[in-house]
């Protein structure tokens, strides 16, 4: 710590963000889930460049997800003859989101299920910074998904039928990707006496064959402290 501060500054601060997607056959909706994420980003750079001068910085987005939640009525869209039996049992069992914790940092990332490290590179040019989402370090772990049971009865049914499947989530570096347009984002940069600060919220909404998915994101970053 002592050798950071003889040479590097950092502007860092909250981020959160959240994915809900719906898909569908023939209009008809058959999953939707969301996720929210929450955490921070923290963006390094070396001290006394020139006023004026372009800075480049890196860091990371670390975090995790505090909300997995899903929706599904897959059998009676997808597969419509199953209307004709009925349901005995339909088990849904979702993975536990975890929330964020400053005390727990990077081991969040790296020991929970759904805590996620992900680098990132940024340039500020005079009161505009530009951030690029770089590959995850460490992201959910695999397989993330929803477990989906049925016991099904019906008049031509000798025994009851099982039926199970999983539905997937996607991780949080696509859910970041998405809403950052896949591409760089810019956040304008408030600059005072001895502080600065950028901070900015985006949403999106992309479409696709049979999906369309909404993200938002937030970020603020500061130096000292948002606080």
């Amino acid at each position: 710590q002592q050798n950071f501060e003889k040479y590097c500054e950092k502007l860092e601060g909250p981020m959160s963000a959240t994915m809900h997607a719906e898909f569908f056959q023939e209009n008809a909706k058959w999953w939707t889930y969301d996720i929210a994420i929450s955490g921070k980003l923290i963006l390094r750079y070396a001290k006394g460049a020139a006023p004026g001068a372009a800075v480049h910085l890196s860091g990371e987005f670390i975090g995790s997800a505090g909300t997995l939640d899903v929706w599904e009525d897959a059998l009676a869209v997808l597969y419509p003859v199953t209307q004709k039996t009925s349901t005995l049992l339909r088990k849904l069992i979702i993975p536990p989101g975890h929330a964020y914790s400053e005390l727990e940092g990077k081991t969040v990332a790296s020991a929970s299920p759904v805590g996620f490290l992900i680098p990132v590179d940024a340039d500020l040019v005079g009161t505009m910074l530009t951030i690029r989402l770089l590959a995850a370090q460490s992201d959910f772990h695999e397989p993330l998904e929803a477990q989906v049971t049925y016991v099904l009865i019906g008049p031509m049914i000798l025994a009851p039928i099982i039926v199970k499947y999983q539905l997937p989530f996607q991780n949080a570096h696509f859910l970041l990707g998405r809403a950052m347009s896949d591409g760089p984002i810019t956040l304008p940069v408030l600059v005072g006496r001895g502080a600065m600060a950028a901070e900015r919220a985006f949403e999106r909404t992309r479409s696709g064959e049979g999906n369309k998915a909404n993200y938002t994101l937030k970020i603020k970053a500061c130096n000292p402290s948002c606080i």
